[in-house]
């Protein structure tokens, strides 16, 4: 019988949640037994009471809502824009020669830095804060599709060619393929970075938005309501992620993964 429980396979996405709630339950015993103090860590209990009080009265609604709007364009804006400068560049090695000294420059400046620029240039809405999310997504998708790009087999692009191929009949057929596993590691990467440009927008200039939430509860000392919001923004990114996967599972079945 042991040697039975002992074959069976739990899933790893349950046996993260059990990692999760066993933590959470070691975290409220210990509030509980005056170990930790609830006014620098709060307690599971006192968070998912927040939680609750956030979903009743349309704070999560209204401003994960914002938070969301925000990161899905900028990662749309920043992966389209970002995947187009990886063809060019791919395609003109002498404009990539000239420019992407100057674009490996940049994407070396703390993106921080950028927030009160894109506050003075776009205001407090909504604007700066997808141009922020934008930024961050699009050297994620500049860097890894034009490492794609280079890594296409020139032998089918030859074969392409001896077949009366053209150029857009070479991108479509032999290097878009071929970049596909690429774009779909930019594009899970890209979804925490277009959540976290969204977060950090919010957080230098907003009134309204998770990083608003988060910045305006640290100011008064809320810390129950600070680790609520990160506990939604984990529960947010980890559900984009686990969806995105899927996807990507589905889209490279034929690729032979490594158990």
């Amino acid at each position: 019988m042991s040697a039975k429980f002992r074959n069976i396979r739990i899933p790893a996405l349950i046996q993260t949640v059990l990692l999760v709630m066993a933590l959470f339950l070691i975290w409220e015993l210990a509030t509980r037994a005056g170990k930790v103090d609830t006014f620098f860590f709060s307690s599971p209990n006192l968070i998912g009471n927040d939680i609750v009080k956030m979903w009743t009265s349309g704070d999560i609604s209204k401003h994960v809502g914002i938070t969301f709007k925000e990161a899905f364009y900028g990662l749309i804006y920043g992966g389209v824009f970002g995947t187009l400068c990886a063809f060019i560049f791919g395609m003109n090695k002498k404009l990539h020669n000239i420019l992407f000294p100057i674009i490996v420059g940049m994407n070396g400046l703390p993106k921080l830095a950028l927030g009160p620029l894109l506050i003075f240039w776009f205001g407090i809405g909504i604007e700066s804060k997808i141009v922020m999310s934008a930024v961050m997504v699009f050297f994620i998708f500049l860097f890894n599709i034009y490492a794609g790009y280079c890594n296409v087999d020139v032998t089918l692009i030859n074969a392409v060619r001896m077949m009366g191929g053209n150029q857009w009949q070479i991108i479509r057929k032999v290097i878009w393929p071929s970049c596909i596993p690429w774009f779909l590691v930019s594009l899970r990467t890209g979804l925490g970075m277009s959540i976290m440009g969204a977060i950090v927008g919010e957080y230098i200039g907003a009134n309204k938005g998770l990083g608003w939430m988060i910045q305006n509860a640290g100011g008064t000392y809320n810390i129950t309501r600070v680790i609520s919001c990160i506990v939604l923004l984990i529960i947010l990114m980890a559900s984009l992620d686990y969806f995105v996967k899927f996807l990507e599972k589905k889209i490279l079945r034929w690729r032979p993964t490594v158990d």
